[in-house]
């Protein structure tokens, strides 16, 4: 009989435990980062995990792929994100980032 009581008692408690939890609600918020088009061309980063807008307009240079031609726009090391002027690139695009 302590058995079936203990029992009793430890199913009441689960109960309850699922009815405190009932409205638990976790929340969470991640930034996501995308592009969006732009009239001009703009210098971005490429490196991993770096969403920089290095120069937005780029009015140094025109639109190139030439790394060479890049560097005279950021120099050997870009002053905005810290990284080497070969990971930069130009494109009629910025980062932007939301928060979903």
């Amino acid at each position: 009989e302590k058995a079936i009581e203990k029992a009793q008692e430890e199913a009441e408690a689960a109960l309850k435990t699922k009815t405190l939890n009932s409205d638990f609600q976790t929340t969470q918020t991640i930034a996501k980062h995308y592009i969006e088009e732009t009239d001009c061309h703009n210098t971005l980063c490429g490196a991993p995990n770096c969403y920089s807008n290095c120069h937005v307009p780029c009015n140094h240079l025109r639109k190139t792929i030439d790394k060479e031609d890049i560097k005279n726009c950021v120099g050997t090391s870009c002053r905005r994100c810290g990284h080497h002027y070969t990971l930069h690139y130009h494109n009629e695009v910025i980062w932007k980032k939301k928060i979903e």
